[in-house]
């Protein structure tokens, strides 16, 4: 989708790279500057990961997408659009780069500017995998939200009940958002919430759908 920044990205090609895309049924063809991998599992997305050197997303309005959160958790340093979803993170811009004005010379820029520094490339990808191993635990994070939630009905007798509302749910739509509120939905039903997800009717038959 365009908020992606995909054209960004097509448009920074150079002879002294090769840029890796992932996802999507853009139908272009591979040249020595470009690779169109398409859907992938996520065991094969998570490989690809782990054979690039960085990871390059020039989107908008997406707050910190999950697909960035992946890329730091394998080690790669990250190129990114400045955001305003990003600040309350608490993000070191000397190694994850933000963008003011994320268009292809920018991107190519800034591309060329972190793979030909080594020392700071590896710096990059240190600080991407400390931060992940910090902030990114799905358990310390639902642990988080247990506490929270227990500490509000901490006076209730009965079984605690939840209420989520969404557009969408995994997996009818496999989205970061998505598979966030799925994995930390499954843990809280695990600790003894009663959990209700209310979204649009993405299936037949009953309004009621049971996972």
């Amino acid at each position: 989708v365009p908020k992606k920044g995909f054209e960004k990205v097509l448009g920074a090609q150079d002879d002294k790279y090769q840029i890796v895309f992932v996802g999507g049924d853009t139908k272009l063809k591979n040249t020595d500057r470009t690779i169109f991998l398409g859907k992938l599992s996520k065991s094969d997305v998570r490989r690809v990961y782990q054979a690039s050197d960085l990871f390059v997303l020039p989107s908008n309005s997406e707050g910190f997408p999950v697909s960035i959160q992946e890329a730091m958790s394998c080690g790669l340093p990250v190129i990114t659009a400045k955001d305003r979803g990003y600040e309350s993170y608490g993000l070191d811009e000397k190694f994850f780069m933000m963008l003011k004005n994320s268009d292809s010379e920018s991107v190519k820029k800034a591309i060329n500017e972190v793979l030909n520094n080594e020392e700071h490339l590896q710096k990059m990808s240190e600080y991407s995998r400390d931060y992940s191993v910090k902030n990114f635990s799905w358990d310390s994070n639902t642990d988080t939200i247990e506490n929270l939630y227990q500490s509000i009905l901490k006076t209730k007798k009965n079984k605690p009940r939840i209420a989520f509302i969404s557009d969408a749910i995994y997996d009818f739509n496999k989205g970061g958002k998505e598979k966030r509120l799925n994995d930390i939905t499954k843990k809280l039903v695990h600790s003894g919430f009663d959990v209700t997800v209310y979204c649009m009717k993405w299936w037949e038959g009953d309004n009621k759908y049971t996972k």
